[in-house]
């Protein structure tokens, strides 16, 4: 088994004699806030993970799955920090924002947000993709998003990408609108956001 399914392993051992962590104050408005995970694994992201959530729920029914319409990236450290106040050591987050870009969004801030996190917890980052059909400055931006995502997981240990943007380019099929997927499509991120985890070295 991969390192990150006994992680798993000992967080749901852990959950079994002890009882679920016990809820901080969370920031923000309800939507951010963020219920226990039986797994450790906590995913956060927009409009894809609210309309996929029954697909990912389906697959990995312990883990947390947080999606809501519109959310900006900017959402990110306050969505993280409220899986902290929850969970403190999480075995696992997932990221899947970027289809709504922030002003003053960088690098650096997703640098600065990942380090929230301890050392030892995975992260799984899903890049986006955005067909022509959308704004020109959106599709470049989340061009740019992936980017970082790439770049922080080449430097950070237990950091992995989910490659949904080639995945969806190279299955249009799978879109209805050049962002939001199908039920087929749903199924499919799923599980490649899956399997990234359990993969992620």
């Amino acid at each position: 088994m991969r390192r990150v399914a006994a992680v798993l392993a000992l967080v749901v051992a852990a959950c079994l004699t002890t009882g679920a962590p016990a809820y901080a104050a969370q920031e923000g408005p309800r939507r951010d806030h963020v219920t226990p995970s039986a797994d450790g694994v906590y995913v956060i992201g927009d409009s894809l993970t609210y309309r996929g959530r029954s697909q990912l729920l389906d697959l990995q029914p312990g883990w947390s799955v947080n999606g809501v319409n519109g959310r900006p990236v900017s959402a990110m450290p306050r969505l993280v920090r409220n899986i902290l106040r929850t969970d403190r050591d999480p075995a696992a987050v997932v990221v899947a924002l970027g289809s709504n870009p922030s002003r003053g969004w960088s690098a650096e801030s997703l640098r600065r947000t990942v380090a929230l996190l301890p050392a030892e917890t995975y992260v799984v980052l899903v890049t986006t993709y955005k067909s022509s059909r959308w704004p020109r400055h959106g599709v470049r931006m989340t061009a740019r998003y992936n980017r970082w995502m790439t770049q922080l997981a080449a430097v950070r240990p237990a950091t992995c990408t989910a490659p949904w943007s080639e995945a969806a380019a190279a299955h249009r099929e799978w879109l209805v609108d050049g962002l939001h997927a199908t039920a087929r499509g749903y199924v499919e991120r799923a599980q490649l956001i899956s399997d990234t985890l359990f993969d992620c070295e």
